[in-house]
């Protein structure tokens, strides 16, 4: 996972993030103001291994405690405020019934912050259905509404017009002219690439 002062864009962020919207306005609330959330994983390795645990339902969201970063000026937007705002949150995520744990995420780079969530209980039959790239067993059509899914409905109910879209998707990634039919029943999303969706991976 390469983390910038931009948000990583990958398949856990948009396939499991949504569920915690489900914790309610004031959470996403609270969650939006720490400003600047980096990237989306579904296990942080090395933090597996010390602290010797499952991390099968988890979400691991690293926060820049720093607030925005505005590239062309080079320098934080606001400094004081974000911290503040960081704070504020972690002192409100640390009572809330998700909250697993956080922690320094680089000793180097110590506004990097870690916060590790559980993903909601009655998701929990999601979970192996993405971790296997089978999107379509992830979400009733309800669930898939109530999270306010609007791209990615396609990929879940594996609707025709979509297929179109991860037709023309794949045919550009990999230089190849498959028809619709090539297609067949298959997932309208390729599977998620370990690399992509998890911290500190090392092969």
């Amino acid at each position: 996972m390469i983390i910038t002062h931009e948000i990583y864009c990958n398949k856990t962020l948009k396939y499991l993030y949504p569920q915690l919207g489900t914790y309610g306005k004031t959470f996403i609330k609270e969650l939006q103001e720490t400003q600047n959330i980096l990237a989306v994983g579904y296990v942080d390795w090395i933090y597996k291994k010390v602290k010797r645990i499952e991390h099968k339902g988890m979400l691991f969201i690293l926060i820049d405690k720093n607030g925005k970063f505005d590239s062309k000026k080079e320098r934080y937007v606001n400094l004081q405020k974000s911290k503040a705002n960081f704070n504020s949150f972690l002192g409100y995520i640390r009572e809330h019934k998700s909250y697993v744990d956080d922690y320094l995420f680089d000793f180097k780079l110590r506004h990097h912050h870690m916060i590790v969530i559980r993903l909601p209980d009655r998701f929990e039959k999601s979970y192996e259905p993405f971790l296997n790239g089978e999107y379509s067993k992830m979400y009733t059509e309800e669930e898939v509404a109530e999270m306010g899914f609007n791209k990615a409905k396609g990929v879940f109910n594996k609707s025709e017009d979509y297929k179109k879209v991860f037709l023309d998707k794949i045919n550009r990634e990999f230089n190849c002219t498959l028809r619709l039919e090539d297609l067949g029943d298959r997932e309208l999303e390729l599977p998620p690439n370990i690399k992509e969706e998890t911290f500190n991976f090392k092969q």
